[in-house]
């Protein structure tokens, strides 16, 4: 889009107009364009700022988005409405649904489809469900949800089919089309990056939802004209991991009665009812196989097995902490729960990071049991948060004391875990309470609050207390010392203030700018003031090389990783490239020691799930055919 001297003149003071202020307008630019303004803009005042940005938005062919991006973060701004309804028309702004802010523990951003107006409802909040997106016929404006219901009302009718039948049906067809849409020719897939990616080495068979399973199947070739091939119809799987778990029973709650080297071939005889996991037979002895760890073929004909030996009772897990912090050896890891049997059948068990949004009421004496993932020798790390946008990270200083209060009681009533950060983010405008700027001595007094009260409970006096994750490449906090706001000095500050006797631990992100697997070993340094910071996955190096002398005994907990961008769905082999690079850098002689990465995120909360990607599945899967270990 081609903008017209007067038309940048009325987008640039629509955009102040706006957002009077740097922040506000970073934080529109990051959840509406998922772009970083500073990257844009860096160093300008405010109008400056804007100007560059709507001459970057018309270079890269985003205006349009930018403006309706600008509105939906501000729709009650009456000249980017103005604005707006010139690009658009009356009718067409009736029909977008304008984004309320929605927030998650790691910069959750609201997945935008701008072309048609809408915002998808996986998305939201259940409190903006309601909100919906509306088609739009002069004066009379009809929900999409209940025009679809409307619609298959319909259609069950007309076609004498009950309603379950048809959404059957409409959910089948949308299978059938997704499966036609990823069969595409390459030449029509859109690529992320430049180099060509390493395909998976295996291809594991795709489980559809349960209430339409069928045995996953893998095509048996045939023969070409002319030629003799012998063909093996047997249904069989192949471990495609380092080592696999074969148990008593479809599921990780079931004891494990042998470890099965990778390229291992079992013979299937059945399944269970949503072919997550086989029944098989291996060298005289039969159990049961995840279906995340095999090759699986020639399943088509596999039965439901239906006499499944119950689960063996055991002994309740006792709600006093004991000894132990519930970690693992291995630097393998996801944000969120979901993905852990991933680890657990390639007999990797690494961690759970969980973030928990308590509050600070002191009269909350609510916890949770992580037992579930410790048990199974999974490492817990327990994110502990005040809230989310606006609500802060923190609350606000005069709930400094409720929130360690708040604190202690959670962990007292909690079981399963014993390492807890406090915070995430804290230099980035977000996380602010009420848009309080959170200095490093705030965050400082905080944390000490929130140490001594959770280890003046029985049972947790030796539990590590984190230091939360600081934001790499976000400005926002700058302060007396620190003008720039470089994230790495704040990183630093804090620890300077709490020194090695007031923090058990240490936790950090990075990430890339890109899915291209090369940028993890990339020195690209950022534009000045900047140019002494890595600007893609070495960052990390940056935080560990800024940690004091004193205090470069903690452990260090890389809590959340991942690209700027969302998953790739294939196996492009960044994650076994991420975790190569760190378990590299614990193997350097004097360095301090990094426990987990943790790849963000497996449950489908925001546009970074991994939850449903095979191929980023297969990038893990392959990584963890490594022995990664921290305590090497």
């Amino acid at each position: 889009m081609s903008i017209l001297g007067h038309e940048f003149k009325e987008i640039h003071e629509a955009i102040i107009d706006a957002y009077p202020s740097v922040s506000d307008l970073a934080i529109m630019v990051r959840v509406e364009l998922e772009e970083n303004l500073d990257k844009i803009t860096i160093g300008k005042n405010l109008n400056e700022m804007v100007y560059e940005l709507i001459t970057w938005a018309e270079s890269t062919g985003r205006t349009q988005e930018l403006i309706q991006g600008a509105w939906k973060h501000n729709s009650g701004n009456p000249k980017l409405c103005n604005l707006l309804t010139l690009q658009l028309g009356e009718n067409d702004i009736e029909s977008i649904s304008p984004n309320q802010s929605v927030r998650s523990p790691f910069r959750q951003q609201v997945q935008r489809k701008i072309s048609s107006h809408s915002v998808p409802a996986a998305n939201l909040e259940p409190s903006q469900l309601n909100r919906g997106c509306y088609f739009t016929y002069g004066s009379m404006s009809i929900s999409v949800v209940a025009a679809t219901i409307i619609g298959i009302m319909i259609f069950s009718y007309a076609v004498g089919e009950s309603i379950p039948q048809t959404i059957s049906r409409f959910r089948i067809s949308a299978i059938r089309t997704r499966i036609a849409e990823m069969s595409q020719p390459a030449e029509n897939q859109p690529t992320a990056f430049v180099i060509t990616p390493v395909p998976p080495t295996t291809l594991e068979s795709t489980v559809l939802p349960p209430s339409t399973a069928t045995a996953p199947n893998v095509p048996v070739p045939t023969a070409n004209s002319g030629s003799s091939i012998e063909l093996n119809n047997d249904p069989k799987a192949i471990i495609n991991v380092g080592q696999g778990n074969l148990r008593a029973g479809p599921g990780t709650d079931y004891d494990i009665i042998d470890l099965l080297d990778t390229e291992t071939e079992l013979e299937i005889t059945g399944a269970n009812s949503d072919y997550t996991w086989w029944q098989v037979n291996v060298d005289g002895k039969s159990g049961w196989v995840a279906n995340s760890i095999v090759t699986a073929s020639n399943t088509l004909d596999i039965d439901v097995v239906t006499d499944i030996e119950p689960l063996p009772e055991r002994t309740a897990t006792p709600a006093v902490a004991t000894a132990g912090l519930f970690e693992s050896e291995y630097i393998f890891g996801l944000y969120g729960a979901g993905g852990e049997d991933l680890m657990l059948d390639a007999n990797r068990p690494g961690w759970i990071v969980l973030g928990e949004a308590i509050g600070h009421d002191i009269n909350d004496h609510s916890g949770k049991d992580f037992s579930t993932w410790s048990n199974q020798r999974l490492g817990v790390i327990v994110i502990l948060v005040n809230g989310y946008y606006p609500g802060g990270t923190l609350p606000s200083q005069q709930y400094y004391a409720d929130f360690a209060t708040r604190c202690g009681n959670y962990v007292r009533n909690s079981r399963g875990a014993r390492i807890w950060v406090i915070g995430n983010e804290m230099n980035y405008a977000i996380e602010w309470p009420n848009n309080q700027m959170i200095l490093p001595s705030d965050y400082a007094d905080a944390f000490r609050q929130c140490r001594n009260n959770i280890h003046s409970i029985d049972g947790h006096e030796n539990d590590q207390v984190v230091v939360g994750a600081i934001a790499p490449w976000d400005n926002h906090a700058s302060y007396a010392g620190n003008e720039r706001g470089d994230w790495v000095t704040y990183f630093s500050d804090v620890l300077k203030l709490l020194g090695p006797t007031e923090a058990d631990g240490i936790s950090i992100e990075t990430f890339t700018h890109g899915a291209d697997p090369s940028l993890i070993q990339s020195d690209e340094k950022m534009v000045p003031p900047f140019a002494d910071r890595h600007f893609h996955f070495r960052a990390y190096q940056d935080f560990m090389n800024a940690i004091p002398t004193n205090m470069r005994h903690l452990p260090v907990y890389i809590t959340a990783v991942n690209q700027d961008v969302a998953w790739v769905d294939r196996n492009t082999q960044w994650v076994q490239q991420a975790y190569g690079e760190i378990d590299f850098w614990n193997k350097q002689s004097g360095n301090q020691k990094i426990r987990v990465m943790a790849l963000y995120r497996w449950p489908p909360f925001d546009k970074w799930l991994i939850q449903g990607k095979q191929g980023v599945i297969d990038d893990f899967k392959a990584a963890m055919h490594n022995d990664y270990k921290w305590t090497d």
